[in-house]
């Protein structure tokens, strides 16, 4: 069985045709893709879909973005919406009520010098689709 959030990372990677990648998962999603394409260095893009990084205060989750396309300009990111601002470090008046939407108007407004690409399937959720499995806001993110 796979997860469609999982399913639409491996589409990604193969539609776009990497062929080194380097993941940072903390469950055994994605293992196949894992085996096939993980590399050490030179990566030609970073998938990260562990839950802890979406619990980070957010100007944490800023610096390891940042962090991240420095070593690899090109970045899947998957966030926990549910986790962004556990610790209520940030407010922001100015990003839309809709968290979904403010999440992406958040990353557009701190990272400058990159593009974001929400790739996401918005739905409403109430917690008994498993969401912190895979997580449910899906980024890809390149260096401008």
């Amino acid at each position: 069985m796979v997860y469609r959030r999982e399913k639409q990372i491996q589409d990604f990677i193969n539609l776009n045709q990497f062929k080194k990648v380097k993941f940072c998962v903390e469950t055994d999603i994605l293992k196949n893709e894992i085996k096939n394409f993980a590399v050490e260095q030179d990566q030609d893009l970073t998938v990260i879909a562990c839950q802890k990084f979406s619990r980070y205060p957010c100007h944490a989750i800023i610096e390891k973005i940042n962090q991240l396309l420095d070593e690899c300009p090109k970045l899947y990111l998957c966030l926990v919406r549910w986790y962004i601002n556990i610790d209520n470090s940030y407010f922001d008046t100015n990003l839309d009520s809709d968290l979904q939407y403010a999440i992406t108007q958040w990353l557009n407004q701190s990272l400058p010098d990159a593009e974001v690409l929400d790739l996401s399937i918005d739905r409403w959720e109430d917690g008994s689709y498993f969401t912190w499995v895979i997580p449910d806001r899906h980024y890809y993110i390149t260096r401008k």
